[in-house]
């Protein structure tokens, strides 16, 4: 995706997300797309996934996750008709074309996403049931991926939201990237929406990880998680359970699940900030 089209889709995420607010302080209420726009989505949608087949296949037999979490998001706000928000219509329509743009980088180049700049969402197949389940990464300022590394890893978990879609998730992508520009290399994992990060959530988490690591040169004495809200009580669970994988923990106002099941650590620097 060029830097014209990544500018030209945070305008728009930017007056969808300014439209949404105003509307949520007029009392609007949610309003379901008119069936010719619905159709026209799923058209779009079908369109998008025949380009998909086109692509080589991964090592599942199926299509590049990096492409399919676009089909697989719209897809499901499709099938589940919900649409909480007057943003989630024109956000479809964003992740159709974010996904065109993206499937016409992976023709030209496999390795397309890897040189792609800015906070970008990118996908992997999920160790659970395989389907398409994505994170944000962004690069620092200058970061080159010729470089030989290795790169300090920030882990982001974000908090909940009420209106919260995969669709959401990737349209406002852009928005996202002027707080976590930090120097280092920074993933947000979508962690399957409001799931406290347990479960299959938790395992979206270290999958991400592990998915972030292929792509570029880590160094695995300089990862640091952290959250907010619900993504500091992730933070907090997954940190002090798994102390391993992470230098340091930074939880942010943590909504923790559950005081009683989180083991004690001596050995984790924990930074909490309320």
């Amino acid at each position: 995706m060029s830097a014209e089209e990544r500018a030209a889709y945070a305008r728009q995420s930017e007056t969808d997300q300014r439209l949404q607010r105003e509307a949520n302080q007029a009392g609007a209420k949610p309003t379901r797309p008119a069936e010719a726009t619905l159709a026209r989505m799923r058209t779009e949608l079908a369109e998008l996934q025949a380009q998909l087949d086109d692509l080589p296949k991964d090592e599942y037999g199926l299509p590049p996750a990096d492409a399919a979490i676009y089909t697989e998001a719209v897809e499901l706000q499709l099938k589940s008709d919900d649409w909480p928000g007057v943003s989630h219509e024109p956000n479809t329509f964003t992740c159709l074309a974010w996904g065109r743009a993206v499937v016409a980088g992976l023709k030209a180049d496999s390795e397309f996403m890897k040189h792609s700049h800015g906070l970008v969402p990118v996908g992997y197949r999920s160790g659970v049931d395989r389907s398409a389940q994505m994170y944000q990464v962004l690069l620092p300022e200058g970061f080159d991926p010729a470089a030989s590394g290795p790169h300090r890893l920030i882990v982001n978990l974000h908090g909940a939201s009420a209106i919260e879609r995969p669709v959401t998730w990737i349209a406002t992508t852009p928005n996202r990237a002027k707080d976590l520009n930090i120097g280092a290399i920074t993933i947000r994992p979508f962690g399957r929406g409001n799931n406290m990060y347990a479960w299959t959530a938790e395992t979206d988490v270290w999958d991400a990880i592990e998915d972030v690591k292929r792509r570029y040169a880590i160094d695995e004495n300089q990862v640091v998680l952290s959250g907010f809200s619900m993504g500091g009580g992730g933070t907090v669970a997954l940190g002090l359970t798994h102390p391993g994988p992470f230098a340091a923990i930074s939880p942010l106002a943590p909504a923790i699940r559950s005081v009683s099941t989180i083991p004690t650590t001596n050995n984790l620097p924990i930074n909490p900030k309320h």
